[in-house]
């Protein structure tokens, strides 16, 4: 189980471990961290390694725990709509067997290619899918979890009418693996729905864009998405989008800087109604054009979200709609300052009040004044923050989770009892934790 490797591969935040651990069943994990935890070693563990990224510069790093040969089967109940996966279980591949019973997850996390069942858990990763159905926590029935001493507990159940007892996996819900490894996971699932359309606007103003994204998401369409982008990313899809359309080159024109994308779900009656009223909306607003997409919908929603994952420094914001929108406006002044406004992408989930914010390459000299200057803005609009990713030194001079001082004590007290020793991401969670 203990084996060497390319310790380089292991980084985290310019700290490398001294060693790799390779568990490839529970049992194997089980006596791993019952030695780790004997030993009191600091332990990151990692699967696909898509939110590894997020947390705090590491308080010490002693033995890296790659899950990556960890079982990855899962088992579906149809008829109970319900899936019960192994942690190490990937993403896109559960997708795809679930969507051939024409079911499927209510989230739909950024990196599906990578993303692990347990990672996307752990760190309870967003996707455009909030809007309709909420987070990941909110779909979890059940979960098997090793605690930092080795010892395996199970809360909930495999089917929602077995549920019982205490829900300790929303505990473990966005615990970014501080309070112990999950190896399981029990889900509720939704059906797939009949039809799907995308309608695409794009505008030149913010304003005009953000009264678009509040309208459309506050409607009563059956909404699975409702995002507004900006940043080249956008930009490019728009200038795709207008020439397969007939709209022409931006070359001579506007160049619809601001995206608005929408997803709409139901009975094929019901979405071919929805996409004529969003039409007929966008007839009513400054659009600069109207589009719905009726192919490769999917290929556009996931470059549009994977180039606003991948920036050198990445924060999400979250509060009211109406906040993000405003702490939208408050960033692109702040980035009109510098050099950043050009190579940067932004998200504005319309229907859940969210943010992100995401610059491709940034000096990391620069990057702790842009920080505090993009972490104030958030306090300022009454939204929480989560630095994704940023540079290393930049990292070293805040607490990336940005969660209120008040919750301080509890969740000391919390990891205290789950990881008295606190082998498991020493350091890395907020407050140092």
């Amino acid at each position: 189980m203990f084996m060497p490797a390319d310790l380089a591969s292991y980084d985290v935040d310019g700290t490398l471990p001294s060693s790799v651990v390779m568990p490839s069943s529970v049992d194997e994990l089980q006596e791993c961290l019952r030695t780790l935890h004997a030993d009191g070693s600091a332990v990151i563990p990692r699967s696909g390694g898509t939110r590894v990224s997020i947390g705090n510069v590491p308080a010490e790093y002693d033995v890296a725990l790659d899950l990556s040969d960890m079982p990855s089967q899962f088992e579906h109940e149809p008829g109970d709509m319900t899936v019960v996966c192994d942690a190490n279980v990937n993403i896109a591949e559960l997708e795809t067997a679930l969507n051939s019973a024409h079911q499927r997850l209510p989230f739909r996390v950024p990196h599906m290619s990578r993303a692990t069942v347990g990672g996307s858990v752990a760190s309870n990763a967003g996707g455009r899918l909030r809007p309709r159905f909420g987070g990941i926590r909110d779909w979890v029935i059940g979960m098997s979890v090793v605690s930092a001493d080795g010892v395996q507990t199970k809360s909930g159940g495999r089917v929602v009418k077995n549920v019982q007892g205490f829900e300790l996996h929303r505990l473990h819900t966005g615990a970014f693996g501080t309070l112990g490894l999950i190896t399981s996971v029990a889900f509720k699932l939704v059906p797939l729905p009949r039809a799907s359309a995308t309608a695409a606007m794009w505008f030149n103003d913010r304003e005009s864009a953000t009264q678009a994204t509040a309208l459309i998401a506050g409607s009563e369409y059956e909404l699975d998405s409702a995002r507004l982008y900006s940043g080249y990313a956008a930009v490019s899809t728009v200038r795709d989008l207008s020439q397969d359309d007939g709209y022409g080159s931006f070359t001579d024109g506007p160049t619809g800087n601001y995206l608005l994308l929408v997803k709409l779900a139901g009975s094929p009656a019901s979405v071919r109604s929805q996409v004529e009223s969003v039409r007929s909306e966008s007839g009513t607003l400054p659009t600069l054009g109207f589009v719905e997409v009726n192919s490769q919908d999917d290929d556009i929603w996931d470059y549009l979200d994977s180039s606003t994952y991948d920036g050198d420094l990445v924060v999400s914001a979250s509060g009211m709609a109406s906040d993000a929108a405003t702490l939208m406006r408050r960033l692109e002044r702040l980035l009109a300052q510098g050099s950043y406004a050009n190579s940067t992408n932004m998200v504005l989930d319309g229907g859940y009040g969210t943010l992100l914010v995401s610059i491709d390459s940034i000096d990391p000299v620069d990057a702790s004044v842009l920080l505090e200057g993009v972490t104030t803005a958030a306090v300022d609009c009454d939204c929480s923050y989560l630095i994704e990713r940023c540079p290393s030194d930049a990292k070293r001079e805040v607490d990336v989770f940005g969660i209120d001082a008040s919750l301080e004590t509890i969740m000391r007290r919390t990891k205290q009892q789950y990881d008295p020793k606190s082998i498991l991401n020493r350091g890395r969670f907020a407050f140092g934790i």
